[in-house]
């Protein structure tokens, strides 16, 4: 449940740069930057989440790894999609 719920905010945050990029301005390249923004802050805050999950609620790293990996590439793959597409349009 705990996973659903990191990767449902990074998509809601993923959302919320691309929308904020396109207001801001109406450039195409800054689709890219908001992808570059959007990408960094999420790696950022998924290592936090793995940090939680060993240190915090007693995890493995081979245990953590795994739900590392989905809760990064998910809402990443999702970016990748959206940026692609905002940028075609």
């Amino acid at each position: 449940m705990h996973t659903s719920k990191v990767i449902a905010a990074g998509l809601f945050i993923c959302a919320g740069i691309m929308l904020l990029s396109k207001l801001w301005t109406t450039t195409k390249p800054s689709t890219g930057a908001a992808l570059s923004v959007f990408l960094a802050i999420w790696l950022i805050i998924s290592v936090v989440n793995l940090w939680i999950g060993v240190y915090r609620a007693g995890y493995s790293i081979a245990e953590e790894l795994p739900i590392f990996a989905v809760a990064f590439s998910v809402p990443a793959i999702a970016s990748l999609f959206a940026a692609r597409f905002l940028m075609n349009n």
